[in-house]
């Protein structure tokens, strides 16, 4: 560690209540024959079926272990990287009115529980060529080919998103969808294209019975990417100059996964069927400085 290093640690910790909440209160119970006299508000409303009451009920919590590294400009290198340990757990995703503690759980918004997420970008002036510390008494072709570039990249890593297991066909008789049955005390990830996560793991809950699977018992795919770039300018005269930059992006061609089938019944269930972000791209510059 030098005086151009500095490394802070941080705890970060919200809680949040009386969050509001969009409840279907009017939501008939599981069971046999017409839905709607099953509605708790039937006999004073028949004509109407839905009925939205937003009450301020949600909770939510966040902690959080923060790192962050700098390192300022020195020797041609800057970088700033920093690593997020993270739980986020919250009650805002109703699913089902009866039973509220099957709405807790990690937070499945994108990217809001993000167990592990590293980020780092840094920039660093190539040690060749005049003025530099190696080849600094080059020719100018030399120096015109190897000397004078600075290099730019961007790195993210994260783990995946907590998934919601939901079937295809419910059983409950109430014109919504239902809740996946789990049976394995933790749901084993496979990790294949074709069957990320142990799809024996689920089963249809039976007849009018709400499924047990709770939220973010299964994490999609995480990801990997380095963007890279380089940049080098070339005098002209005193007052004009040409900068050649050339820009990698997902340099190292990773396939980045989208999140696997998520209902059970579905041909798709545990299969990955699409991407996110592209594959490598380069992309080339001239800019003119006059």
């Amino acid at each position: 560690m030098t005086s151009t290093d500095v490394v802070e640690v941080a705890y970060v910790g919200t809680h949040g209540s009386h969050l509001f909440r969009d409840r279907l209160i009017n939501s008939p119970t599981p069971g046999p024959g017409a839905i709607n006299p099953r509605r708790p508000y039937y006999g004073l409303t028949p004509q109407i079926q839905t009925i939205r009451l937003r009450a301020s009920d949600g909770n939510s919590s966040y902690n959080s272990l923060q790192l962050k590294y700098t390192k300022r400009m020195a020797t041609g290198l800057s970088v700033i990287a920093s690593y997020t340990w993270a739980n986020s757990i919250d009650n805002q995703n109703i699913f089902y009115i009866y039973n509220d503690q099957l709405n807790r759980g990690p937070s499945n918004s994108k990217s809001t529980d993000l167990r592990h997420n590293f980020t780092a970008g840094y920039n660093y002036e190539l040690p060749f060529g005049r003025g530099r510390q190696w080849l600094s008494s080059s020719s100018r072709l030399v120096d015109a080919l190897a000397g004078g570039w600075t290099v730019n990249g961007i790195t993210v890593m994260h783990t995946g998103d907590p998934l919601v297991m939901t079937t295809a066909s419910s059983l409950l008789n109430t014109g919504t969808t239902n809740r996946a049955n789990v049976s394995c005390n933790g749901v084993p990830l496979v990790k294949h294209v074709d069957q990320w996560f142990d799809t024996n793991c689920f089963t249809a809950p039976a007849q009018y019975v709400l499924g047990n699977a709770g939220k973010g018992i299964v994490r999609g795919p995480g990801l990997v990417n380095f963007d890279l770039s380089g940049f080098k300018k070339f005098a002209i005269d005193e007052k004009r100059a040409l900068e050649f930059r050339a820009e990698f992006f997902n340099v190292a061609n990773n396939t980045h996964f989208a999140d696997p089938g998520m209902v059970l019944g579905n041909g798709n269930f545990g299969r990955i069927t699409s991407t996110i972000l592209t594959l490598r791209e380069v992309q080339l510059g001239l800019k003119l400085f006059f």
